[in-house]
């Protein structure tokens, strides 16, 4: 790891560069931040209890709850936004969100993750 703990990691991991400043800043909740996705990290999951989890978690939450699939994730993303962070060249025209992720995994590979 190259942060201090597992949560900035993984807005760590998110950002296009090693900076973790500029990954919060990019990645980070924000006051008019309206859509998020909640990690949460186990050690030992055969004594992990799903629905006591998720019972915690929608306790935490005030909003709506969705599941975290491809067709919900394909919803919210902002390709301007993502074409902008990660570089994408104006040239590069997806044929869907799979050719857009498999060019911002891509991106994160060239990086050295």
């Amino acid at each position: 790891m190259r942060t201090r703990n597992l949560n900035s990691e993984c807005v760590l991991c998110l950002s296009p560069t090693s900076n973790i400043s500029d990954a919060f800043q990019k990645f980070g909740i924000k006051d008019d931040s309206t859509e998020l996705i909640c990690l949460n990290f186990h050690n030992n999951t055969s004594d992990l209890d799903k629905e006591q989890l998720a019972k915690e978690l929608s306790s935490i939450v005030t909003g709506v709850e969705i599941e975290f699939n491809d067709k919900n994730l394909s919803r919210f993303y902002d390709e301007t936004l993502i074409r902008k962070i990660y570089k994408l060249n104006n040239d590069f025209k997806p044929e869907g969100v799979k050719d857009l992720s498999r060019a911002l995994v891509n991106a994160i590979q060239l990086r050295g993750i």
